[in-house]
């Protein structure tokens, strides 16, 4: 391994060398980096006390606090699987498969009140009451997209996949029949 991993120069109290300049240097050099985010790091603790040993997970980043982003953050690992048993997932953690691809509130004449990667939202082609077609603005190369509808008051709401970017959601009352009815939509994939 090389510096800073190990020593550039042996030191023993009391006897030579002195410090050299090199050394003193070098040691600038790579507070400065790590400053600069120009040098990797094998691991992050962050306790919110410091100073204390600790072990850090190859890679990891660990916190006792809360952790801020003001831009976007990536997640990674997976925990779907084809086969039975599938994985517990961990407590608090986060899956690149499990996240929200999409989100919105609908309205009954077709229109969005809010939501995030929706591109659009019209009628189904030939049926008039309760079916709408939800396009996706991108699927961030999403492998499998499960759509999960939701009606409100006093109805039911169904969500299936047309194609990689459309989904249908048909509305109905108690009763079953078709309704023009408000609804939730939410898209998790990976």
């Amino acid at each position: 391994m090389a510096w800073p991993l190990t020593p550039l120069t042996t030191y023993l109290p009391g006897s030579l060398p002195a410090i050299k300049a090199a050394d003193l240097n070098a040691i600038q050099s790579a507070i400065n980096r790590g400053f600069l985010g120009t040098y990797s790091f094998a691991g992050i603790v962050v306790d919110g006390t410091g100073g204390q040993d600790v072990v850090s997970a190859p890679g990891g980043l660990s916190t006792t606090g809360p952790i801020v982003s003001g831009g976007p953050v990536t997640v990674g690992g997976t925990a779907f699987s084809k086969s039975l048993p599938t994985p517990v997932p961990a407590p608090g953690a986060i899956y690149s498969d499990t996240r929200i691809i999409a989100a919105g509130f609908f309205y009954a004449n077709a229109t969005m009140y809010a939501g995030f990667n929706i591109a659009s939202i019209a009628r189904f082609p030939n049926i008039a009451t309760g079916t709408f077609l939800i396009g996706l603005s991108v699927t961030s190369g999403a492998l499998t997209l499960v759509p999960i509808a939701n009606g409100t008051s006093n109805c039911v709401a169904q969500a299936t996949m047309q194609d990689g970017k459309t989904i249908r959601v048909d509305v109905f009352n108690l009763q079953g029949a078709a309704i023009d009815q408000p609804f939730n939509l939410i898209v998790v994939g990976g």
